[in-house]
């Protein structure tokens, strides 16, 4: 969490703040990402951008089980009916900014999953999502 809380008199980076976690296989960095996101942004967006369409699958119910909450879509060529219970899926900036912008209004949690091959959609939205 230190690594990516802004210090006080200290400028956040252009690109942001970012850690990088080293864990072996299977001792919980799914949990540790979903964890940090829910301390770091607990009413706003976290993105998660995975590398395969079937880690962004797991990566949605590990994020649920870790306790995070509210909206969660997939920025993916999947459809609704690949994905897990009331996730939607779209590649439409349009239709990203739409639902981010709705959760900001309800003051819920966001949780955007995009592929690195899609998460070009998400892109052009920059700082409406963490």
């Amino acid at each position: 969490m230190r690594g990516l809380t802004p210090r006080p008199g200290r400028p956040v980076p252009a690109g942001g703040l970012r850690v990088t976690v080293q864990m072996a296989t299977g001792s919980g960095k799914s949990f540790v990402g979903a964890a940090a996101g829910q301390r770091l942004a607990p009413h706003g967006a976290v993105l998660v951008v995975v590398p395969t369409l079937d880690l962004l699958v797991q990566m949605i119910g590990s994020w649920r089980a870790a306790g995070r909450s509210g909206d969660m879509f997939a920025v993916c060529s999947l459809i609704d009916s690949e994905l897990p219970y009331g996730v939607k899926a779209t590649t439409s900036p349009l239709m990203i900014g739409m639902w981010l912008d709705l959760a900001a209004a309800r003051r819920r949690p966001v949780t955007p999953f995009a592929t690195y091959a899609s998460v070009g959609a998400v892109a052009v939205l920059g700082e409406k999502v963490q």
